[in-house]
């Protein structure tokens, strides 16, 4: 249990320099890293002194040093035509624990992330109103030439190709929330050929939990997936153009603008979002998330047979005349008619340019009605539709 360790400091933004010191019962040790690798009983011991904690920004740059793409623009010290950073980017001192009884027991990695600073005071430009995540993995697994999820273009056509990382979240105050082991993958198809990727984070019990520890958007009780989103090529925020629709009857996602720091080094500006998935049908329309079905960019997303059943119900609506009442019966029978109107609305208003009914879209619908709840609306087993990749919106 790694409550076993009592730390001097918690992860969190500190004015000055520090002293960590730690506690342990007798008979334990402390391993630590402070490059991001993963400690064993092989690494440094922690000194009973403790290890002084010092503003980290200075150091050299090493891992914004390799990007060749488009970085997020707000960030002043990145070259905008090259991405890469001209100057010292934010850092954070990232050290990792290990705590041993010596006879073959020991916690869970843990995980800390401290900032030192006055750039990062809330009202400084870059920080203000924004919440901060740091993201801290072995370095091979994103950088590593042989399995680098960033740099090694192989696995990007691998969308379960999945790393393990360790996810601090921080609220737009700076205070610290909460950390948790989790699972990441890419996200998305075109983010794969920027080097600011997008990311989905994943709950999952290998890693610990099975659900994310603490809800932090929308109003979801429970979640169990999470999307850090770079935002397509116009920079406008996918979140805030959801909100323009969020009252209508399409799935929509609840965001919160997020600074991102990957193993230490500022990593650019993102949309944390809910992730569309079985937990949010579950928690927002109030099925059984096991019996859902999720086509997501015309590929099924979760149970075999979704993409079928979708191909099933659209693969004639525009080859059906549906002025004949048997064939508008059998469709509205099929499809959440609202829920299809406010949809093509909602594609119009916002001007997207890049969706069809084969991509770019997501649909769900119950999969056997009969084992909800009959009152619950949702659970009729009609196709409804979320509004989802805005990449191309609002006019880009």
């Amino acid at each position: 249990d790694a409550s076993v360790a009592s730390f001097s400091h918690e992860s969190g933004f500190y004015e000055r320099a520090f002293t960590l010191r730690l506690s342990v019962p007798e008979g334990y040790t402390v391993y630590y890293t402070d490059n991001c690798t993963t400690p064993s009983e092989h690494s440094a011991v922690f000194p009973a002194e403790g290890v002084r904690v010092t503003d980290a920004t200075p150091k050299m740059n090493k891992y914004s040093a390799m990007y060749t793409g488009v970085l997020e623009q707000a960030y002043t010290g990145y070259s905008k035509l090259y991405g890469i950073a001209r100057d010292t980017v934010d850092k954070c001192t990232v050290l990792r624990f290990l705590v041993s009884d010596g006879k073959g027991l020991s916690t869970p990695v843990i995980t800390k992330s401290y900032f030192i600073g006055e750039q990062y005071d809330g009202a400084t430009d870059g920080y203000a109103n924004m919440a901060v995540v740091s993201l801290v993995t072995e370095p091979d697994n994103l950088y590593g030439t042989k399995n680098g999820l960033f740099v090694n273009s192989k696995y990007w056509t691998k969308t379960d190709d999945e790393r393990p990382v360790n996810f601090t979240y921080f609220d737009a105050e700076q205070q610290y929330v909460f950390d948790q082991d989790v699972g990441m993958r890419l996200h998305g198809t075109s983010t794969r050929g920027y080097n600011q990727k997008s990311m989905t984070l994943f709950a999952r019990r290998r890693y610990g939990a099975g659900m994310f520890e603490q809800s932090i958007l929308g109003d979801a009780k429970e979640c169990g997936s999470l999307v850090l989103r770079t935002d397509g090529t116009t920079k406008l925020q996918e979140g805030f153009l959801e909100s323009f629709v969020s009252d209508r009857d399409i799935a929509t996602s609840d965001y919160i603008p997020t600074v991102v720091f990957v193993d230490g080094e500022y990593y650019g500006v993102f949309n944390l979002t809910e992730r569309f998935s079985e937990d949010y049908c579950a928690a927002y329309y109030g099925v059984n998330e096991d019996n859902v079905y999720i086509v997501k960019k015309g590929s099924e997303e979760n149970v075999s047979g979704a993409l079928a059943a979708y191909k099933s119900t659209f693969s004639n609506l525009f080859s059906t005349d549906l002025s004949r009442t048997s064939n508008w019966t059998k469709f509205s029978n099929a499809v959440d008619v609202q829920s299809l109107a406010d949809y093509l609305a909602a594609q119009v208003y916002l001007c997207n340019m890049d969706w069809s009914f084969a991509q770019n879209i997501a649909v769900w619908r119950v999969i056997d009605p009969s084992l909800e709840d009959p009152s619950n609306p949702y659970a009729d087993g009609k196709w409804r539709f979320v509004l989802y990749d805005l990449d191309f919106a609002a006019g880009c």
